[in-house]
């Protein structure tokens, strides 16, 4: 059975496949954060849900492979110390949000994920495991964590241990192999910018 799954962008011009093997977590996220990122790409209707959360499958950088409109690719910094936010420029479709270079982590926002059910009501991504940050959420959340579980912190410590024993960080579509910098300048925000996003301003 392929282990393949389509990726896309709203409009199309940014395609490619994601591997799922070795399998990834599936999450909601419904941080400040993650409702800043849709309302700085305007598309807080088609990313998030009604408790304002994003829909994430956790991979690695090799296990992204775009094949159409890698130009397309652009990334924003949220806060100093936050993870680089990548998107389309053609149609501003979010499309993973990573941590750094040498780390082999990027949670992909499933709307860049062609993740439709089978003929028996089964995801590919199977189901949602954590549904965290319910503090920020709008509205009650049922079955969601304040933050996010040590249970969560430990899966993904561990995935990310023996992905890099196997050097999954690169190839990245993400990060030059050589330099470690980002494929994209990274956008940052003003003050004023945050404030507008709903986000604190950094000290």
């Amino acid at each position: 059975m392929s282990t393949e799954i389509p990726l896309k962008c709203e409009c199309g011009a940014v395609t490619g496949i994601a591997d799922l093997d070795p399998p990834g977590n599936h999450l909601v996220c419904m941080c400040r954060y993650c409702q800043g990122f849709a309302k700085y790409l305007a598309r807080e209707d088609t990313i998030l849900d009604h408790n304002g959360g994003t829909d994430i499958y956790q991979l690695t950088p090799s296990q992204i492979h775009i094949s159409t409109g890698i130009e397309q690719l652009r990334c924003v910094q949220l806060s100093a110390k936050g993870p680089l936010r990548w998107y389309t420029d053609c149609c501003k479709t979010p499309v993973g949000n990573t941590l750094a270079a040498k780390l082999p982590f990027v949670g992909v926002p499933t709307a860049f994920i062609d993740h439709d059910t089978d003929e028996h009501g089964h995801d590919p991504l199977g189901p949602v495991r954590f549904r965290i940050y319910a503090q920020d959420a709008i509205g009650n959340v049922d079955n969601g964590h304040q933050t996010a579980p040590l249970l969560l912190f430990a899966r993904a410590a561990i995935k990310m241990l023996v992905h890099s024993i196997h050097g999954m960080n690169q190839p990245s579509p993400f990060y030059d192999a050589k330099s470690g910098n980002p494929a994209t300048q990274p956008t940052t925000l003003d003050r004023q910018e945050k404030t507008a996003l709903g986000l604190p301003a950094d000290p």
